[in-house]
Order: structure tokens, then sequence, then C-alpha cells
């Protein structure tokens, strides 16, 4: 699939890279142009039963740390819910992330 909108037209991946957007649909594309580090939710983890076991047949990476190829990506499931005002099993979650320049 192609970026939408052109987001990342042009982008060159000469210093560390953070890509965000709103869901992991993406992931193959932005993966194949060297970005290192994709940070997204929108799946709600699943949010519920049985939503959980659901989501990850059409959301392959639906939460947490990932790998593709050498893109990390992660994947929060969020605060909040969609539809009806219910998570179960799939817990909230408020991600701290912090980045570190890495030692040689």
């Amino acid at each position: 699939s192609d970026v939408p909108r052109g987001l990342i037209h042009g982008f060159s991946a000469a210093q560390f890279s953070v890509f965000l957007f709103h869901t992991p649909d993406l992931v193959e594309d932005v993966s194949s142009r060297g970005v290192d580090l994709y940070l997204c939710g929108h799946t709600h983890g699943g949010q519920f039963f049985p939503f959980n076991y659901v989501v990850p047949l059409f959301q392959p990476i639906h939460r947490g740390l990932n790998s593709v190829g050498n893109l990390k990506i992660y994947v929060n499931p969020g605060t909040g819910y969609w539809g009806p005002p219910n998570r179960f099993l799939v817990p909230a979650e408020i991600t701290v992330i912090r980045l570190k320049r890495a030692s040689f």
C-alpha cells in the first residue's frame, strides 16, 4: 500500500526517524522507507472479549512493540474505548517512550 497523501514523499532516513500515524495500516510501506520507529494506536487492542481475538485477524499488529524488518512499531491500546463503554481483558494503557542515543 502507498502512504496516503504523500505523508513521507521524498523522505530521507539519514537520521533517526519517528513516524506518527493513527493506525498501524501503513507498516509495510513505512518499513520499506527506512523509518526507525512507528507509533500509532487505533486498534484499542481489541477492547473487550471476543474482539480481542477478532482484531488480530484484521490488524496483525494490534498492540505492543513489534518489528517489521528494521522498523520498530508500537501500537498503543489506548485509554478509552470505541462503542460500548467497556474494556474487558484488554487493559487501558498510557505509554511513556524514552528515546536514548545508543552507546557504542
